[in-house]
């Protein structure tokens, strides 16, 4: 490779396919409206010093303007320049996309607006430490909107509402973690034989310049400039370039698998390699509709060997969880192309997000018994999770590490990775609560786990224990708290956590460990209150202490109230005042919740038909008990989301205020489904059975009717079956889904005006709508 190509320059005149003179004859074009003249040179120029098989006039990288969508992707992968290690793992891996997608799809408009977006993703190798950017036209939410009409289920209707609604308030984005592109892309348009054919530049100073697999990138934002030039031939793709190859999905799609790069990234100069992808829709029978590539989802991986000059691309096209495409392409090392299409990937190790409660799987098995390959493939993170409104609500993005045989022969390297799952919008938020569940599980292993792990117990108490005491210490506390916690929840209170940093603009998957706080101090506070209580059962098994005794489950569930503090002792990112407030809520939630415990333990009677004054003040109090036993706990995870999320002041206080809301709400619904019989672990109507006065009794003595002396008497003679009947036809259970509406709506207005739109608002706002209408 010649100097030329590999010296970074401010210009472009280093590139060594660039005449001098193409600066003075180079049309710009605003991408907002792109004109697609009858004569335009819809292909551009040929590829150079490859076969003559891959002679394709489709093989160009002068933007498809006339296709429906498009995308350039390059992944780099870089070394310091004075590494003396370059045959190892690299410093960093780097991937910048553009996208463009046609805004307006009638193929008979000569005018069509463009809609181009880009992301970046970063990945430092040794920090582990993994960064996204992405911006996006101003114009995204109705183009978004325009692809949910007709999904009325799910997430896919609160983001809908949540778009048609617009941003309530101008001191707020428009939506993140999204920003806005600061300047159009533009499309540098160059006469032929003039200038390369790939030339767009966009956000104040970013560029992508080149043709035929020798590219200048400079993107300031990430402090990349590097330039790269191909030492292999083109790689096509599927049939002879060609995916997808149906009436809606059709796609034209090329790579140069491995280039040779230099540049500087951060400050240090860089060497390394790149992969370069270029990829557009084909016209097909259609006319109308947009290619339902858009629609599906994907595995893509691609391999460089460090072992042998061998790049290896693995792709499957995915609809739900049928295979529509799957090919493995490679080059060997006499840089000859093969493909194929029978071989097995098998994935393991599921990463679950706490941002957006997605699961991703981290490694794969490659095996193709035809040519005695067999590949492991590793995530080199398992936090590579990419939030976008353009592909909402996540995809995975990253770099992987690889080692296994070639046809017997030892061979590693690494690659990148893009995990996409199709477009379905209709997730429910039992499936979202399943997923949160998942999240904490493994987060609960590395803070409380499950056998035995020397050091622990010193590393949790500062004191040192032998080996027989870090047995008892796990029998008497950790198994005791993992006999009720295994038996399932439903870790809504992680999920509002995650939804809270979120919303402000954070990132849950920062503080993970978070997500375990409300869960043990939940499940601590069950342990201690069916003690209390004397209750027999719990989550459809016996309570612990009637497995464990009184005694051992006492201190096991008083224990674990403490067990957590040390995820805020221990947490590095936490600022001092951060620590100091969130120690505070945390010991303020404790003497709230216990403050309710003890009105619930002295519970309330009612000897005598109450007036329909006595009611109201009866069903305060419940409400005030709801508020003490969960509201308060809830309003943790709103409160310390917000503060780790970077939240203001104001965004800390009513998220704080609006998830107590939301805790009282659910409490309210359990004690409907109670007695509807629909509270997974308990019995109908067991509350009533233990004669408790729970939100719908109080609520229904506060009824003007005339038969509140009937009831009365169903109440004082323990008849269980007709005071159930008389909470249904009186409207009772009505009235209360009235009021669990009145506090889901309660102080959302603010919220909205507060915040921006985002996909953790989307799940507050599910969330809400669940307690209102579902049944679980």
């Amino acid at each position: 490779m010649s100097n030329a190509a590999t010296t970074v320059s401010s210009g472009h005149d280093s590139l060594p396919f660039v005449p001098q003179k193409h600066k003075a004859e180079t049309k710009v074009t605003p991408i907002h409206s792109v004109t697609i003249l009858p004569d335009s040179d819809t292909f551009g120029r040929d590829v150079t010093d490859c076969p003559d098989r891959y002679m394709d006039p489709r093989i160009t990288d002068k933007p498809q303007l006339g296709a429906k969508t498009e995308w350039y992707y390059i992944q780099t992968h870089l070394h310091g320049a004075m590494s003396t290690n370059k045959s190892g793992d690299p410093s960093h891996t780097v991937i910048v996309c553009l996208f463009r997608q046609a805004a307006d799809i009638e193929l008979d408009s000569k005018t069509r607006e463009h809609n181009w977006a880009v992301v970046y993703a970063t990945l430092d190798w040794k920090t582990r430490k993994y960064n996204t950017y992405s911006k996006v036209p101003s114009n995204l939410p109705k183009h978004l909107l325009k692809s949910l009409q007709g999904k009325h289920t799910g997430l896919s209707k609160a983001i809908q509402s949540m778009l048609e609604a617009g941003p309530n308030c101008k001191d707020v984005p428009l939506f993140i973690p999204d920003d806005l592109l600061s300047s159009p892309v533009q499309v540098h348009q160059h006469d032929k034989g003039v200038g390369p054919a790939l030339h767009l530049e966009w956000d104040n100073g970013a560029i992508l310049f080149g043709e035929n697999g020798s590219y200048h990138l400079k993107v300031p934002e990430i402090e990349l400039e590097i330039q790269v030039h191909a030492t292999k031939p083109v790689m096509l793709h599927g049939h002879d370039g060609e995916t997808l190859n149906d009436k809606t999905g059709a796609m034209f799609y090329y790579s140069w698998p491995r280039t040779l790069g230099a540049g500087v990234y951060k400050g240090e100069a860089v060497t390394g390699t790149a992969w370069v992808d270029h990829e557009y829709s084909l016209a097909g029978e259609e006319t109308k509709e947009q290619p339902a590539a858009l629609g599906y989802g994907w595995n893509w991986i691609s391999l460089v060997s460090i072992v042998k000059d061998m790049e290896v691309c693995i792709t499957q096209v995915l609809d739900g969880k049928e295979v529509l495409e799957q090919y493995v392409l490679y080059y060997d090392e006499f840089g000859q192309r093969h493909q194929l299409t029978e071989f097995t990937l098998t994935s393991s190790e599921p990463w679950e997000s706490g941002h957006t409660f997605q699961n991703f799987d981290t490694c794969w098995k490659l095996g193709i018994p035809s040519l005695n390959v067999n590949l492991e493939i590793v995530s080199v993170t398992q936090n590579q999770e990419f939030q976008t409104w353009l592909r909402m609500p996540s995809f995975y993005e990253g770099a992987v590490r690889f080692s296994g045989t070639w046809q017997g022969a030892p061979i590693n390297g690494f690659g990148a990775m893009e995990l996409v799952k199709g477009t379905d919008m209709s997730k429910s938020m039992e499936q979202i609560l399943e997923n949160a569940t998942s999240v904490v599980r493994q987060e609960l292993e590395a803070w409380i786990p499950s056998s035995i792990r020397p050091g622990h117990f010193k590393h949790i108490t500062r004191v040192h224990f032998d080996p027989y005491e870090e047995e008892k210490i796990q029998q008497n506390i950790v198994d005791g708290f993992y006999m009720l916690n295994d038996r399932g929840g439903k870790n809504w209170r992680p999920m509002l956590f995650g939804a809270a940093v979120g919303i402000v603009g954070g990132n849950a998957n920062d503080w993970r460990s978070f997500l375990v706080l409300p869960e043990l101090i939940h499940t601590a506070s069950l342990i201690i209150d069916d003690i209390e209580d004397d209750s027999d059962t719990r989550r459809g098994g016996p309570c612990v202490h009637k497995v464990i005794g009184a005694p051992t489950a006492i201190n096991a569930g008083c224990a674990m109230y403490f067990w957590g503090e040390t995820i805020i002792r221990d947490n590095e990112a936490l600022s001092d005042s951060q620590r100091r407030d969130i120690y505070a809520m945390y010991f303020e939630m404790m003497r709230v919740g216990h403050a309710g415990q003890g009105l619930d333990i002295a519970g309330m009677s009612m000897d005598n038909l109450p007036s329909i004054q006595d009611a109201e003040r009866m069903l305060a109090r419940v409400i005030n008990l709801h508020r003490c036993k969960s509201g308060i706990p809830a309003s943790f995870c709103g409160f310390v989301g917000a503060i780790v999320g970077g939240g203001t002041p104001k965004q800390i206080e009513a998220l704080g205020a609006y998830v107590q809301n939301l805790g009282i709400a659910f409490q309210i619904r359990d004690d409907v489904l109670d007695v509807l019989g629909k509270v997974k672990g308990k019995s109908a109507a067991d509350d009533l059975y233990n004669h408790k006065i729970t939100y719908p009794v109080a609520k229904m003595f506060t009824l003007d009717h005339p038969d509140r002396e009937k009831w009365f008497g169903y109440w004082q003679g323990h008849n269980v079956p007709a005071l159930v009947d008389a909470l249904k036809s009186s409207g009772t259970l009505d009235k209360c889904n009235e009021d669990i509406e009145y506090w889901v709506r309660k102080e959302w207005d603010l919220i909205d005006a507060l915040t921006p739109n985002s996909f953790s608002k989307a799940l507050l706002s599910l969330f809400a709508e669940f307690l209102i209408s579902h049944h679980y």
